[in-house]
């Protein structure tokens, strides 16, 4: 939804910011465990910013409707309000606003007629769709890498009591270390672009990962190089983890953009399911080997995550269609 409400050049920037609060909220996590020590007094102090957050995005001016859907589902009049709106507060007169809404409504009303008035049913995206093996096979790539890189972000956060030291601090140095992850993103997003940045970074994390099973093996006595390890890899994973949200949405037409990062999503949360075997695999397999196959789990799947993705196109700078037309005739033309 947020990048619906900026231009391709502002994508990635608005990804970091909220990036940036989703790292320092992983940390909070630790504090709360470490000063409740209790899983009721975690579930009471963890609910009151949840309700804050419920009550602040059902106020109209905290979480309008995107222009882009509006425009994209006909409703051209409620699009332009909230750009004027939008306007506004950035400092624009009334008369540059009333030029840019006009613009934006042209001739044509509510353009109820128009190409990308969301005429078209879901049912009728999806058949387009499923005409256009590339597509598939993109998206299909996407919900794999969804899977792969989620399973690998939640398998070391849950595997982080198998590390060296105490489970608090070490929790929280998982949650900070994402910090530089999203600072790497906003930095190589916009210079080497998303396809680029999202295979450095699984293949970079797999490189981390893979030292890791190695050091766990043979020099266990090193505890520094073990979580540093794991932090690295960590990092680069959510790296991977960050650039993957907006490379997915400018993927897909505005009209099908929810479903398809709903989707996605939804491969994620199958990865969340192996998460805790993966981060635990060494309560399965007795001996010395345990960490070892757990990481390198953990590291193969960083690294297929990179192969598979270059058969997914490049999205920076890319004007996103607006309708799974467009989207295919677009990729007819390259």
């Amino acid at each position: 939804m947020i990048f619906e409400f900026v231009g391709p050049k502002a994508r990635h920037h608005v990804a970091a910011v909220f990036g940036y609060s989703w790292s320092l909220g992983t940390a909070a996590v630790a504090l709360m465990a470490y000063l409740t020590r209790s899983w009721r007094n975690y579930a009471i102090a963890s609910l009151v910013p949840t309700l804050a957050v419920l009550l602040l995005v059902h106020l109209p001016f905290m979480a309008p409707e995107t222009p882009r859907w509006l425009l994209s589902r006909g409703r051209k009049r409620a699009a332009g309000r909230i750009v004027r709106q939008m306007l506004l507060d950035n400092g624009r007169t009334d008369e540059q606003a009333n030029a840019a809404v006009k613009e934006l409504l042209g001739d044509s009303g509510d353009g109820k007629t128009t190409a990308s008035d969301g005429r078209h049913s879901m049912r009728r995206s999806l058949g387009l769709l499923a005409r256009s093996p590339r597509l598939l096979l993109r998206y299909g790539i996407v919900c794999f890498d969804w899977f792969l890189v989620v399973a690998v972000y939640f398998g070391i956060s849950m595997g982080a009591k198998n590390l060296p030291g105490s489970i608090f601090v070490t929790s929280c140095l998982i949650g900070i270390v994402d910090l530089p992850s999203y600072l790497i993103m906003h930095l190589a997003a916009g210079r080497l672009g998303r396809k680029t940045t999202f295979i450095g970074a699984a293949s970079g994390s797999g490189l981390a990962l893979l030292g890791l099973a190695a050091a766990s093996h043979l020099l266990r006595d090193l505890t520094w190089l073990i979580i540093a390890l794991s932090l690295l890899g960590k990092m680069l994973n959510s790296t991977a983890f960050a650039i993957i949200y907006i490379w997915t949405g400018e993927l897909y037409a505005t009209n099908m953009r929810s479903s398809g990062l709903s989707t996605s999503s939804m491969c994620a949360r199958f990865g969340t399911l192996f998460a805790p075997l993966l981060g635990n695999i060494r309560d399965f397999i007795p001996g010395e080997f345990g960490p070892l196959v757990s990481y390198a789990v953990f590291a193969g799947s960083s690294f297929l995550a990179a192969a598979i993705s270059f058969a997914v196109p490049e999205t920076r700078g890319v004007d996103i269609p607006d309708s799974v037309e467009d989207l295919i005739n677009k990729v007819r033309c390259e």
